[in-house]
């Protein structure tokens, strides 16, 4: 990839997030647990489909091997840099996974059944999501969060006067966001059921895209159920970004970013454009952040079998200024991106 030809979006943006990751239980053991966990839903999901023949962003038939994780391997476009899984999991693995079977993804281990991890959730990173996005969105009516999970930024919106509406495929999810008295329905959206957006006036894809086997195609369908001027707000892994590093030097401790078998796709902006202009959405505002370096000191202690010390505590306090780096070179791992239909 010629990373002077990327396309950059041309919008307001803001740098950088404060998150307090050791708040959230994310130490050097929970990294190489969580780790294991990885390497043992990819076993059990390993089945794939034909190997494609060009990029599924912008169909160009020229890429190469990025990296190989747990034996699955991500490639890389020559034209508009996307990385994504090569062969791609096969559609009906992608929905086992997400279905809140024995072994399925590892989110009920993150995110159910520990209300104070939950709360902390909702405080630490939905609600300056929200926040961010009712600065640039100035009138509150319907919001749907597709892939709602357990329904922090449902609580978070609805918090600051949003109608909310969740949609998630894992059961044990939804009935641990109906607990907390949110409006959550079991479900895919598809082409035969994404009549039901019709009325919303702001639709969310929190970390969803880089799920999906085709989500140029998921996106357009959205969007085409959409009134015009509805928002849609995406959060995707980005990649050129220091974390793709990460996962390129220590593939066996990969948990996130570029991670399997759930991340199929990581995202450029290039080949976000190329989407949003099939869709016929316009970018209006950015947000760009991370947990780079977090991760890279953490990974490499882990790496090392070093456990938490004094030293390394030492190191791990540098993270937030050297993350500021990262994030104003627009090299962290998030992209967070306010789009209107057109």
């Amino acid at each position: 990839m010629n990373m002077a030809k990327q396309k950059k979006f041309n919008i307001p943006r803001k740098k950088g997030k404060e998150t307090n990751w050791k708040n959230l239980n994310r130490s050097i053991l929970w990294r190489i647990k969580a780790a294991k966990r990885k390497k043992e839903t990819a076993k059990y999901s390993a089945f794939f489909q034909k190997k494609l023949k060009h990029c599924p962003i912008c169909n160009n038939k020229q890429y190469q091997t990025f990296v190989i994780i747990y034996g699955y391997k991500y490639a890389e476009c020559k034209s508009c840099g996307h990385i994504f899984m090569q062969p791609p999991l096969d559609l009906k693995a992608v929905r086992h996974m997400y279905s809140g079977g024995k072994k399925s993804s590892m989110q009920d281990k993150i995110y159910i059944n520990n209300e104070n991890l939950f709360k902390k959730r909702i405080k630490q990173i939905a609600t300056p999501k929200v926040e961010y996005c009712n600065g640039i969105i100035k009138k509150k009516g319907v919001w749907i969060d597709i892939g709602c999970g357990v329904g922090e930024m449902l609580i978070a919106a609805e918090k600051t006067g949003w109608k909310v509406f969740g949609i998630e495929p894992d059961l044990r999810e939804v009935k641990f966001a109906k607990q907390h008295g949110l409006n959550v329905a079991q479900d895919f959206i598809t082409t035969d059921n994404a009549e039901q957006l019709r009325d919303a006036d702001v639709v969310s894809l929190i970390s969803v895209l880089e799920h999906i086997n085709n989500p140029s195609e998921f996106l357009q369908n959205i969007v085409n159920a959409l009134p015009r001027n509805a928002y849609v707000i995406i959060e995707v892994p980005r990649h050129p970004s220091l974390s793709s590093f990460v996962n390129l030097v220590f593939p066996n401790l990969a948990y996130r970013h570029i991670h399997s078998p759930e991340h199929l796709h990581i995202f450029t902006e290039k080949s976000l454009a190329t989407m949003f202009s099939r869709a016929r959405l316009k970018a209006v505002g950015m947000w760009e952040f991370g947990q780079d370096v977090s991760d890279l000191i953490l990974l490499a202690a882990a790496n090392a079998s070093k456990k938490e010390s004094q030293f390394i505590g030492m190191i791990y306090k540098l993270v937030p200024d050297l993350q500021k780096v990262v994030d104003e070179k627009s090299m962290s791992d998030t992209i967070f991106i306010v789009t209107k239909k057109f």
